[in-house]
């Protein structure tokens, strides 16, 4: 009986694909559209992103005490030129990283002063941002449409456009973590061009970082290393021992990372790991006797269906291998 390849999956005018290098299995093969319409989609995207969270930022005074605390941050950077520690009424303000700051005092440069719109246009262009990172890192795997669509749902959220339209970290802490989430995707699943996009997730995680502190690694790692887990049918997709000793580990790694954020604050004389640990402790108790049996039991039914697909799988490999020794 002659070999013959296996036929490769039909590509559209988009073309749009991911293979696995490592088995030479296509894992996803999406559908594309007409450019014009891709743009007109996006267009249109970007224009509801800019009237809702662009276009008259600077209609309501500043009312928010955080709010008030970057403008006045940012005015003490202009006037000093000291840009690498943060200001407020002469005292060192430590409470954040400083990397807001520095997109406050641009735009107030551009904006010719330090007011309403130059406080929150930062958190717009951060929000306009994580959009386009969101549909071009999703259109390489599932094509325009349903990027498109990913793209709508998240900017049509309801905790989207209060944090888009406020002089604080927030949307910068997002864009930060969207960076370094897609592109430590497209480096697993796309090893050729791996260092390009390890260089993007170390940007992302630096952006996160100087946004709002070490919170951007525990969003981070627990979705990288879910991923690489379950990917392909790795380990954890094997067994549900091994999914629940994961979400175990997992929640002491974030139990640990707090406290260790807490003493590098202590030990370095930075008030923002204390200030953010102690105003989060609500979140973290809800998150241990709530959240994380949850994610235990979501981990177990994901862990049983991937079980049995591979079951089913195995056990068709079994009857095509069967049947095509039967026909020689």
């Amino acid at each position: 009986m002659d070999r013959q390849d296996a036929p490769e999956p039909p590509e559209d005018e988009a073309g749009v694909a991911i293979a696995d290098k490592a088995h030479g299995e296509q894992i996803i093969s999406a559908p594309g559209v007409r450019r014009s319409r891709e743009a007109a989609l996006l267009g249109l995207l970007l224009l509801y992103a800019v009237l809702m969270w662009a276009w008259g930022v600077g209609r309501l005074d500043i009312a928010h005490s955080m709010e008030a605390a970057r403008a006045i941050g940012a005015r003490t950077m202009m006037r000093t030129g000291d840009y690498l520690i943060p200001q407020v009424e002469g005292r060192i303000n430590l409470a954040k990283p400083p990397l807001f700051y520095w997109l406050v005092t641009m735009t107030s440069r551009l904006c010719g002063g330090t007011g309403e719109t130059a406080v929150r246009l930062p958190s717009a262009f951060c929000a306009i941002a994580v959009l386009l990172v969101m549909y071009f890192s999703l259109r390489s795997v599932f094509g325009p449409l349903k990027a498109y669509a990913a793209c709508f749902i998240a900017a049509t959220l309801p905790m989207v456009s209060p944090a888009a339209t406020v002089g604080e970290v927030n949307m910068l802490l997002a864009l930060g973590v969207a960076i370094s989430v897609f592109s430590a995707f497209h480096m697993l699943e796309r090893p050729r061009h791996g260092w390009f996009y390890a260089a993007l997730c170390g940007i992302g995680l630096a952006i996160g970082m100087m946004a709002k502190g070490p919170i951007a690694l525990l969003f981070f790692l627990p979705t990288v290393l879910l991923y690489m887990g379950y990917r392909h049918g790795g380990a954890l997709a094997t067994g549900w021992r091994r999914s629940l000793a994961y979400m175990v580990v997992m929640a002491l790694l974030f139990r640990l990372s707090l406290w260790a954020a807490v003493r590098a604050g202590a030990v370095g004389g930075l008030r923002w790991p204390s200030t953010w640990t102690r105003g989060s402790r609500g979140f973290v108790t809800r998150w241990f006797h709530m959240d994380m049996p949850s994610s235990v039991l979501r981990a177990a039914r994901w862990t049983g269906q991937s079980c049995r697909r591979s079951t089913v799988t195995r056990s068709s490999h079994a009857l095509t291998t069967t049947e095509a020794t039967s026909c020689c």
